[in-house]
């Protein structure tokens, strides 16, 4: 295997970060929108998605397994959807 200059790895970490963000932003609004809720959390949102993206990458591709994005996109997808029924959750008991 051939070794990469860290700084490259940096920029690779950086640009999967922003991927996340921008993953987590639409899953938690379209997931917003399907639950009629307010668009609002989307920080939030973001973030999830980001540290979904980067954990569930990070360690597949530390194990050496394979299609590394796939999984890291479903992360950035789940944790951003689970926000958004969390939400949910409290609003109906909130109005109760």
């Amino acid at each position: 295997m051939f070794q990469v200059a860290r700084s490259v790895e940096l920029v690779a970490y950086v640009v999967f970060a922003i991927l996340g963000l921008i993953i987590g932003v639409v899953a938690g609004a379209l997931v917003s929108i399907t639950l009629k809720l307010p668009v609002q959390g989307m920080i939030k949102d973001a973030f999830l998605g980001a540290i979904g993206f980067l954990i569930v990458w990070l360690i597949i591709t530390t194990t050496r397994s394979q299609h590394p994005f796939v999984a890291a996109t479903i992360a950035a997808v789940i944790l951003p959807a689970c926000h958004q029924i969390v939400r949910l959750k409290h609003l109906n008991s909130a109005q109760k």
